[in-house]
């Protein structure tokens, strides 16, 4: 099973397996969705990253996401193919450390991303930020 890890440096991932995603036929390509939620600490590091079930020496495939610290809603990038092959890369990116990188020769049958970034109302407890208010309701 092929797994997909939203990595966050100095934050964490999240992530879930192909198989749950929501799947649909796009132009004659399986398109397969999902959605993850950026956290409430700015970052100025995530990397989608795509693992096989079984390593393999080819390793994952990771796409750096140039999104900023403080995203604000965009509508869909473009496709793009992986920025390269590692091994490893998710932990590496989480705690800001160096990508074992394999290789920059990108397979022909690899994935490719796009997204989009959306903002949802959280209600009247939290602030613009997304950090939760304090103090206590009565």
């Amino acid at each position: 099973m092929t797994r997909i890890d939203l990595a966050v440096a100095d934050q964490g991932a999240n992530g879930t397996f192909l198989s749950a995603c929501k799947q649909r036929e796009e132009g004659g390509a399986l398109v397969f969705q999902s959605e993850f939620a950026l956290g409430e600490d700015p970052s100025s590091k995530r990397a989608l990253i795509v693992s096989p079930y079984l390593p393999t020496p080819t390793g994952e495939q990771v796409f750096l996401l140039p999104i900023p610290r403080r995203p604000k809603p965009r509508v869909f990038t473009e496709w793009q193919h992986p920025n390269f092959m590692a091994k490893g890369a998710g932990l590496a990116i989480m705690f800001n450390k160096k990508v074992d990188i394999v290789s920059t020769n990108i397979p022909p049958d690899c994935f490719e991303v796009r997204y989009k970034i959306e903002t949802r109302d959280l209600g009247p407890d939290w602030t613009p930020d997304m950090k939760r208010k304090s103090g206590s309701k009565k």
